[in-house]
């Protein structure tokens, strides 16, 4: 029995950190703009860049592929959880924001601010 609980307290105090670098937030859309980037020396092109106001950070995100276009308005109201991701080509991390239809749709976050 000893066994089981130290266990369960291992695997709750260990994975706690997981848990919350997902939880559910709460936000609104700030702004919206169209950006121009570089994908390499020779092309540029455009996209657009939302700003989420979450509890304690704004996060400057982009839509992770093009087939579905996600069009929000300033000051819509967002469900989004946040996975960390590895620097690579400029992604901090992904957002994956709700709406009121319920749908996920995947974001990359590429800068955010407190």
């Amino acid at each position: 029995m000893k066994k089981i609980l130290i266990t369960v307290f291992a695997i709750l105090i260990l994975g706690s950190p997981f848990l919350a670098a997902e939880s559910i937030q709460t936000g609104k859309i700030l702004k919206w703009e169209t950006e121009t980037y570089s994908q390499n020396d020779h092309v540029t092109r455009n996209r657009v860049v939302y700003y989420v106001q979450g509890e304690t950070v704004t996060y400057k995100i982009t839509p992770r592929n093009d087939k579905g276009r996600v069009k929000m308005e300033v000051g819509e109201g967002v469900h989004f959880r946040i996975k960390s991701a590895n620097g690579k080509h400029g992604v901090l991390g992904h957002m994956f924001l709700s709406r009121d239809e319920g749908k996920e749709t995947e974001f990359d976050v590429i800068g955010e601010s407190k």
